[in-house]
């Protein structure tokens, strides 16, 4: 996001972001940006390029690959702690997003010394970036 988002689409993104493990709703969140579902959606794609919940699945997926690099705990937690009561579902989707399970993730993450995008596998000038913005 940038400086030319608008409000409503930063207050939605900040809010999916600040609560990964809650059940979110396109409804709610336009509700709470008092916009029409239909019309959060639209502007969700005009200028992010992904639906809302596509949004939430991506952050989720990000914040799943940061724990897996930085702890030990078993993947179904870690799908938890995202808000994901089924792992396989969770797995699936990481693995949607990344090209990798979960478990080759952690393993090849905590081989390597070069840091790459979360999205996109690029490497990255910084490893506290987590993606290149792509």
């Amino acid at each position: 996001m940038n400086s030319r988002t608008r409000p409503e689409i930063h207050y939605a993104s900040s809010q999916t972001r600040a609560d990964l493990a809650r059940r979110w709703t396109v409804e709610e969140l336009a509700r709470d940006t008092h916009l029409s579902a239909s019309r959060l959606w639209r502007l969700f794609v005009e200028e992010l390029g992904v639906i809302p919940l596509g949004l939430l699945t991506r952050l989720r997926v990000r914040e799943m690959a940061r724990i897996l690099r930085e702890t030990r705990l078993p993947v179904r937690e870690v799908a938890q702690a995202v808000g994901r009561r089924d792992q396989a579902h969770a797995a699936q989707q990481f693995r949607k997003l990344t090209g990798r399970s979960p478990t080759d993730y952690r393993t090849e993450a905590r081989s390597r010394t070069v840091a790459e995008c979360l999205w996109c596998g690029q490497p990255l000038p910084s490893p506290s970036l987590g993606w290149c913005g792509a």
